[in-house]
């Protein structure tokens, strides 16, 4: 109401799925995945709808908030006990894949983990360069099939630097990205 904008509520039910088995959707899915990932459908249904509904302007713009949370640590909010490379893929394995053996590209196998920072840095380097850079951000694609243009502020590179120059210990359970955002 601040921003003086509308909000548009899409439920997710039923008929709105039903977008899913259209020759629109396969033209989606077919040209956003660049062999590398699988298409994301989570914004198709409610974009498709809008655009349905004559409420998605051909020139939007989307600033998602995607990512944000990973700069300050979050997805090293978990326990382990094995600071080693075999930890850590044994890690990698139970979290990403469910024990079901996976090549884990982008692993850096050389040079030694010596403490639970080293082992939490390379972690989040190898889900960046996986999991984020190949899903999550290409998730993006979705927008610029519908007309639509994105900006990842969250990942500017200069902000990335700066996050990823700090220790962990300021990272850990995202201890100074929730007091930056608090304050």
């Amino acid at each position: 109401a601040q921003l003086n904008i509308d909000w548009e509520f899409i439920e997710y039910d039923a008929v709105i799925f039903n977008s899913f088995f259209t020759e629109k959707w396969e033209a989606y899915s077919c040209q956003n995945h660049f062999y590398s990932s699988l298409p994301h459908e989570q914004d198709f249904f409610a974009l498709n709808e809008l655009q349905i509904r004559g409420l998605l302007n051909h020139d939007f713009v989307v600033l998602p908030g995607f990512c944000g949370d990973l700069l300050g640590g979050s997805i090293t909010a978990f326990q382990t006990n094995d600071y080693t490379l075999d930890g850590l893929e044994k890690l990698i394995q139970f979290k990403h894949f469910k024990g079901v053996e996976f090549p884990l590209d982008g692993l850096e196998k050389e040079g030694s983990i010596d403490d639970y920072s080293t082992f939490y840095d390379r972690y989040q380097h190898w889900y960046v360069c996986n999991k984020v850079s190949k899903f999550i951000v290409n998730s993006v694609r979705v927008y610029e099939y519908f007309g639509g243009t994105w900006l990842l502020p969250l990942w500017d590179d200069d902000l990335l630097s700066y996050w990823y120059s700090l220790p962990y210990a300021v990272r850990k359970k995202q201890k100074l990205y929730n007091q930056v955002l608090f304050e």
